[in-house]
Formats: structure tokens, C-alpha cells, sequence
């Protein structure tokens, strides 16, 4: 699903923007990971601009076509709560009927744009710890065929 109008626009509602061009959420500046059918269902819910979006929409729009069950619209919602984070109380379920967004919603242009099209070399960013692992240690790099 791509946004309707095409637009270059920033959405933006408590601590989040919702790059609609870039297909990123950013929560307090920093990007989140968010799968693409959420990333789907929080575009529904923000264009609607705090109304009622039934469970039949979201579906028509996120899955064209298919048969889709109600276990996997809510496991959707239920991971864009997680990556709201404090701001997760603003996704509303409305029991029965469907969901919204309950926040102020602005929109800003995209001035930014992406690094490629700024022409600018991007940010370097802090590397993070390996996570832990029961693995060995590597003890030299890998050698062989690219």
C-alpha cells in the first residue's frame, strides 16, 4: 500500500513522524523498526485523522483481495503499541468496530528529503554491542568466495 496522495508529507502525532514517502516512524527522532503491514495499518489509522477506521477498512486497504482473520489485524496492532512505546495509549480500539487514532495529527512537508537527495553523506551512528550468544568467539575473519 502506497500513500494515496503521494505526497512528500511528514505526519506527526505525540512523539512520533510517520515518513510516508521514506516508509519510516521515527518515536523521538530515532527510527523504529516496523514491518510493512503495520507500517500499512498506522498510515489507514493517521489518514483518517482520529476517526473510527473499521476492521473491514483497514483490511480492504492493507490486504486488497485476500482473506485476512482478525488475529492478524490484532497481532498488527498490538506491534505498533509496542514501538509506540509511551505513546501507545493514543491507538484506540473501539471493541467490535474497528480502531483510531486518538492524537493530534499535523502534517509537515518533507523538507528533508533523504540523504540521496540532499547529496549528503549520511551520519555516522554509534555502533551498538554484538548481542550476547553461546557462540565461540571468532578467531579470525572469513576467507573465501564473494
Amino acid at each position: 500500500m502506497r500513500s494515496t496522495d503521494g505526497s512528500r508529507a511528514v505526519r506527526r502525532f505525540g512523539r512520533c513522524q510517520l515518513h510516508l514517502q521514506r516508509r519510516e516512524l521515527l518515536v523521538d527522532g530515532t527510527p523504529v523498526p516496523i514491518g510493512s503491514r503495520a507500517f500499512d495499518d498506522l498510515q489507514v489509522l493517521v489518514e483518517a485523522n482520529g476517526e473510527l477506521v473499521t476492521k473491514g477498512e483497514i483490511l480492504n486497504r492493507v490486504w486488497p483481495g485476500r482473506v485476512v482473520e482478525d488475529n492478524t489485524l490484532q497481532f498488527q496492532i498490538s506491534a505498533l503499541r509496542k514501538v509506540l512505546g509511551e505513546d501507545r495509549g493514543v491507538l484506540k480500539t473501539v471493541s467490535g468496530h474497528g480502531y483510531r487514532l486518538a492524537a493530534e495529527i499535523t502534517t509537515a512537508a518533507n523538507e528533508a528529503g533523504t540523504v540521496a537527495e540532499r547529496g549528503a553523506a549520511p551520519a555516522a551512528q554509534p555502533r551498538e554491542a554484538p548481542a550476547p550468544t553461546n557462540l565461540p568467539a571468532s578467531t579470525s575473519e572469513l576467507i573465501g568466495r564473494i
